[in-house]
């Protein structure tokens, strides 16, 4: 079976170059994440066809819609691109917004003004066909969106972060749709995204992107339970730090010794039956599995010259501070050297004072830590 999407995307500009391998099977919906900046719209926008390739082929279906010497127009590709902004038309009602790609294809207007009233039913926005775009809030323009891109039968549904800018009710609301609605109409989509929900909810495979390559892709349970980088992990929701194999046990790499010697003995047990000293491991591990205590020495100066007289203990170490990130449950904690992220309640970040700099001491236990070669 021809692959729905085939894309080589070479693109380079001063101080920036992406090139990354993407392909998608026909109805299959991939999600793609990665940092600020990694490349995302970048990818989606070449495969549209609103950038050029530097280097590289993209194809859609049997149809080579682009390579170094060949450039097809957006309108013929066959691809809708649906970004934070639904960009409707603001002189056409709901209706005529949904029924404009139809329309343009020689669907009759009776036809076409019927099928977008039944795509608005479908989105959930019955009765409001007459309605302009600016009598609509942010979430129902959305929609409107997302079922105008769908009634134009697109051979390729691209979908850049959609939801970024929608509360987190309305949002949700969305990806119910999206979800429900591209499942039903079976179109191949593309669907980048800083949220793993998304992922979870409305994909089946997830690719990593990072400084314009693709890091990890697979399957999103299979990225998410073993995540191949520390941007990963942090989608994830877990930490993941770098070390190796040391005397049965598992030390962090690129840390002060004495300060950091995480290792304990279910881990060390696996380390010494699978793993050479020396031999790089990472130590995998829920942001609600570190134990946050408040540090023996109110500097860290001074938490550091007592941390380095003691010996060191396995599975702990000190930490300083480095910023509070709100959750709907609390506040996730980061710390630095290493970068480790702790979730605790609100209170009890108030109760330990907690600020950046603060420095603190951490723990995580033998049963709490999963040890992944690299």
């Amino acid at each position: 079976m021809t692959a729905a999407l085939a894309a080589h995307v070479v693109v380079v500009r001063p101080g920036f170059r992406l090139d990354a391998t993407l392909d998608a099977a026909p109805g299959e919906i991939v999600a793609i994440m990665g940092p600020s900046g990694a490349g995302k719209s970048t990818l989606l926008a070449t495969i549209a066809g609103l950038e050029r390739l530097s280097g590289g082929s993209v194809s859609i279906g049997d149809d080579m819609v682009a390579s170094k010497g060949r450039h097809t127009r957006p309108e013929k590709r066959g691809v809708a691109l649906l970004g934070q902004d639904p960009r409707l038309f603001p002189h056409l009602s709901a209706r005529e917004n949904i029924a404009f790609g139809p329309r343009a294809r020689g669907t009759d207007r009776t036809t076409a003004r019927a099928d977008a009233d039944e795509w608005l039913w479908r989105v959930g926005l019955d009765g409001s066909g007459d309605r302009r775009p600016g009598q609509l809030s942010g979430g129902q323009q959305q929609r409107v969106a997302i079922a105008r891109a769908l009634a134009a039968a697109p051979r390729l549904l691209l979908l850049d972060e959609p939801l970024t800018s929608l509360d987190t009710e309305t949002a949700g609301e969305i990806r119910g749709v999206l979800q429900t609605q591209l499942a039903a109409a079976g179109t191949t989509t593309v669907f980048a995204t800083h949220d793993a929900v998304d992922a979870v909810a409305v994909a089946s495979r997830l690719a990593i992107l990072e400084a314009g390559s693709l890091t990890q892709t697979g399957p999103v349970r299979d990225v998410l339970g073993a995540p191949a980088s520390r941007f990963a992990a942090s989608v994830a929701g877990v930490n993941r730090v770098v070390g190796e194999a040391h005397r049965g046990m598992w030390r962090a790499i690129g840390v002060r010794p004495g300060v950091v010697l995480a290792g304990t003995d279910a881990a060390g047990e696996r380390a010494s039956a699978e793993s050479a000293d020396g031999s790089p491991l990472a130590a995998v591990f829920r942001a609600d599995a570190v134990r946050l205590s408040s540090a023996a020495e109110s500097s860290w100066t001074g938490e550091l010259r007592l941390a380095e007289s003691e010996a060191p203990t396995s599975g702990a170490w000190i930490a300083r501070v480095e910023r509070l990130e709100q959750t709907l449950g609390g506040v996730r904690v980061h710390t630095a050297e290493p970068p480790i992220a702790v979730d605790l309640p609100t209170e009890a970040v108030a109760l330990l004072h907690l600020r950046p700099g603060t420095p603190v001491r951490l723990r995580v236990e033998a049963a709490d830590v999963r040890l992944q070669p690299m």
